[in-house]
């Protein structure tokens, strides 16, 4: 009846079922949602309602914004294609982001994501991928959840970048707001701890990741600031010399650089605050350590920004909260929590810097 009646009226709706609509850059929030997002180029459909919700809650913790925000619930009449669709062609969005519980007309959202991967980036996650989760996905949603295999399929078809959590979701979608894309999968590491370094180049290494090795003039000039114990490799293990400040600016600089590598991965960050505020009592003096490492941050955002390309961030030590980590997001870097996080992020945005190039690069008939 209501379908109908929206017919008679020439209207369209999202839902039934779902939590509302907000689109930040007009002020408008017809939202049933605790979380107020703040204003970006991020835009993010889900079809369901709470995932949503907590999903919007992430843009805070990597310090994005939203432009647009639809909770599509049981699709009765609008249907997730067509909101990307709309993403798509607002010049407001620079990236897509949904959290999918089915897909109700697979070829409509193939062949919109495949024109609109060439615009800008769509970042999925879709849930009921298992034989519980589908069967709570239909009694959810009403709908065919569909199989893992087939949407793994229509991702690397289509372009679209796939999540696989939902933390990773919003993580992903950050880098994409606020980092330059690299031009391919080899990465430079600076890591405060030589075992994170070591779980950083795994979790590349899963996905495609190469770690470009350093030249002996690279490692004797390193050699001239860092511990004499240090890896002389890449991951560059700056061990304790990363309590100078110059330290950090210096290897990550060595590495951007160079020409072969596509970006940096820095873990650590936050370090130099956690121990001052731990060990230091005076509060003048714990102030003076943590701007120093405030500083640290603000030198290599502006690496990133001369060389053009990615700088991703992780902390190992610092809280959520911290100085460091809000001067980072403030200055358009991403924190991520763990290194497996992290190397999520860069190697989606190499994907889709791949099949992008792929897509555009002339045919040569045989």
């Amino acid at each position: 009846d209501v379908l109908r009646a929206a017919r008679r009226g020439r209207l369209r709706f999202t839902g039934g079922n779902c939590n509302g609509i907000c689109s930040v850059s007009t002020s408008l929030h017809a939202l049933l949602s605790p979380v107020r997002p703040r204003l970006g180029d991020v835009a993010f459909v889900s079809q369901g309602g709470s995932p949503g919700v907590v999903t919007m809650g992430l843009t805070w913790k990597y310090g994005v914004g939203l432009s647009r925000y639809t909770n599509l619930g049981d699709e009765m009449d609008v249907k997730v294609h067509e909101v990307m669709e709309y993403y798509i062609n607002d010049p407001r969005t620079r990236v897509v982001a949904a959290y999918l519980e089915s897909v109700r007309d697979g070829r409509m959202l193939m062949e919109t994501a495949r024109r609109g991967v060439l615009k800008k980036p769509i970042v999925v996650y879709k849930s009921g991928v298992t034989e519980a989760g589908r069967r709570a996905a239909e009694a959810h949603v009403g709908a065919l959840a569909g199989s893992e295999e087939v949407f793994n399929a229509v991702t690397k078809q289509t372009g679209m970048v796939r999540a696989r959590t939902v933390e990773q979701l919003m993580g992903i979608a950050a880098a994409f707001s606020t980092q330059p894309l690299p031009k391919g999968r080899k990465v430079g590491i600076v890591t405060v701890g030589g075992g994170w370094g070591v779980v950083v180049a795994d979790a590349l290494g899963v996905g495609g990741g190469e770690l470009v090795e350093l030249t002996e003039e690279e490692v004797e000039y390193l050699n001239r600031f860092l511990p004499p114990h240090w890896s002389r490799q890449n991951p560059v293990d700056t061990t304790d010399g990363a309590f100078d400040p110059e330290v950090l600016v210096k290897c990550t600089e060595t590495l951007i650089r160079k020409e072969e590598v596509d970006g940096v991965i820095v873990v650590g960050v936050g370090i130099i605050e956690a121990f001052v505020n731990l060990m230091v009592k005076d509060e003048d003096l714990r102030e003076l350590g943590v701007q120093s490492e405030v500083n640290i941050a603000e030198r290599i955002v502006k690496l990133r920004d001369r060389y053009q390309k990615p700088v991703l961030a992780a902390t190992i030590y610092a809280e959520r909260d911290s100085r460091v980590v809000e001067a980072l997001k403030e200055m358009g870097m991403p924190v991520y929590d763990s290194p497996h996080t992290v190397a999520s992020a860069f190697l989606a945005m190499a994907e889709y810097h791949d099949h992008v190039e792929r897509i555009k690069r002339p045919y040569k008939p045989l």
